[in-house]
């Protein structure tokens, strides 16, 4: 058993058979990594026990078992750069997958954050607009004030003959339509000679009336009309001789401005007896304005 060392140095010292054997066995793994590359650990290791034979040989191995074992070393070497520098491309592969892989999950994330959000705001749509038809119909529905404009007429006996520098006195008719009790009335009833069934003087006759009302004209009743009470007012008129004689209809225009509990009121109302050439004037037959015609219009909400 204390021989064996010896022997054994010395079949490794004079024997180059075992010695070409691991260089051909070393070239056979080399070539083998080139066409099935391995991680670098393998090169690495291999390298290394390539180094490790080559320090326990010899110093006076022949000359081509020497470049046969730089050789090694040198492929060895290239193979684990080789791998180093392949596992660097597959892990930046792996990132890049990976980061793709993130990209599509948060598109995903994306797509269905956006998709929550139309589908909120569509939903949210949806309630706004049942909460405004709602509303419309609790308005519509809510009791409101809505005074009309029923009749107007000569106060007692009509003329025959409508004369300059007379005073006359109309009565002028209305109720409140509506389900709920008018307050805060403020009436305007006016009287104007004009030309018959003729817009332009229709208009101007509104703008003259739109003035009187602006200064002062209108009357604040301070009264309440109940839904369903006909009503009835008085005023008074004369008709100039150069007015009268340049027309021949008498035109009524009335404005009624009041408040309920959806706001403030206006009705407007515009008509006419008229006078058609040497006929006397018809007082039998209210004839509508083209113009001045407003039924219930709200001019401001409620408080």
């Amino acid at each position: 058993m204390r021989n064996f060392a010896p022997r054994l140095a010395s079949v490794w010292n004079h024997s180059a058979f075992v010695a070409w054997a691991l260089v051909l066995v070393a070239m056979g793994l080399s070539l083998w990594f080139i066409l099935h590359p391995q991680s670098p650990g393998v090169c690495i290791g291999l390298l290394a026990l390539v180094a490790g034979i080559m320090s326990v040989r010899p110093d006076h191995m022949h000359i081509y078992e020497k470049v046969a074992w730089i050789v090694l070393l040198i492929s060895f070497t290239v193979l684990e750069v080789r791998a180093i520098g392949r596992s660097d491309k597959d892990n930046q592969e792996a990132r890049q997958r990976q980061n793709e892989q993130f990209q599509r999950i948060a598109n995903g994330l994306s797509d269905s954050i956006r998709t929550g959000n139309e589908q909120f705001k569509a939903t949210t749509s949806g309630i706004s607009t049942t909460l405004e038809a709602a509303n419309k119909t609790i308005e519509q529905t809510r009791p409101y004030a809505a005074i009309r404009f029923d009749r107007f007429e000569f106060a007692g006996a009509a003329p025959q003959e409508i004369k300059a520098d007379t005073p006359y006195a109309f009565n002028y008719y209305f109720v409140n339509m509506g389900a709920a009790t008018a307050t805060n009335i403020s009436v305007m009833a006016k009287i104007y000679p004009g030309k018959p069934d003729d817009k332009d003087d229709q208009i101007r006759i509104v703008r003259r009336f739109e003035n009187d009302w602006s200064g002062g004209g209108k009357l604040a009743s301070g009264s309440v009309l109940v839904p369903s009470y006909p009503s009835w007012n008085t005023i008074h008129g004369t008709f100039s001789q150069e007015e009268w004689n340049e027309r021949s209809t008498i035109y009524f225009l009335l404005r009624f401005e009041y408040s309920d509990l959806n706001g403030t009121w206006r009705t407007d109302s515009c008509s006419s007896f008229q006078k058609v050439l040497l006929e006397p004037i018809a007082v039998n037959i209210l004839h509508p304005c083209k113009v001045f015609q407003r039924f219930h219009y709200q001019i401001k909400p409620p408080a």
